[in-house]
C-alpha cells in the first residue's frame, strides 16, 4: 500500500514537473519533512531519465543558521556532499546550495552586536534573518528563469 502511494505521489510531481520549463528549488533541512521531499523528487529525475525525457534545474537549497551544534552541523554537511556526490555520480540535472546569512545578518552580530532580544515565539528575527533573506537572495539570482519553488513544510 506505502509502494503505491509512493508510485502516486511520483506520477504526481512528474506531471507538476513537466508542466513547464521553470527549474524547482527543493529546500533541505537534514529533517524528515525535507529529506523525504527530497527522495521523491530525485526519484522522480531518475525515472524520468530512464524515459530518456530531459530534466529541467533542480536548486537544492540548504541554510546554515551558523547556530546549529556542531554535531547537526557536521551531520547535514555530511549529508549535502553525499547528496552532491551522488547527483554527479547519477549526472542528475540537480545543484546543492548551502546558504549562509551575511555577516550583518548573523544571529551573533544582531543579538550581541545589536542588541536583538534572544528570538522566541513572538519575535522570531531569527527566521527572516539567517534562512529566508539567504534564500530570497539566492533565487533572485536566477530570477528570470522564473524558480518554481517546493517548500517542505519546515521553513522556520
Amino acid at each position: 500500500m506505502l509502494e503505491n502511494k509512493i508510485k502516486s505521489v511520483i506520477e504526481k510531481l512528474k506531471k507538476e514537473f513537466l508542466t513547464d520549463t521553470r527549474p524547482w528549488v527543493v529546500t533541505f533541512s537534514g529533517g524528515k519533512d525535507s529529506t523525504t521531499v527530497l527522495q521523491l523528487v530525485t526519484e522522480m529525475l531518475l525515472e524520468l531519465r530512464m524515459d530518456n525525457i530531459d530534466t529541467k534545474k533542480v536548486y537544492i537549497v540548504s541554510s546554515d543558521t551558523g547556530v546549529e551544534m556542531p554535531v547537526i552541523e557536521d551531520y547535514t554537511t555530511n549529508k549535502l556532499t553525499q547528496i552532491d556526490k551522488f547527483i554527479k555520480k547519477e549526472k542528475l540535472n540537480m545543484e546543492v546550495n548551502l546558504l549562509k546569512p551575511k555577516v550583518t545578518e548573523s544571529f551573533w552580530t544582531l543579538l550581541l552586536g545589536k542588541g536583538y532580544p534572544s528570538p522566541n515565539q513572538s519575535f522570531r528575527w531569527c527566521t527572516d534573518r539567517m534562512k529566508i533573506k539567504p534564500a530570497t537572495n539566492f533565487l533572485k539570482l536566477p530570477a528570470e528563469e522564473n524558480l518554481l519553488f517546493l517548500p517542505h513544510g519546515n521553513v522556520a
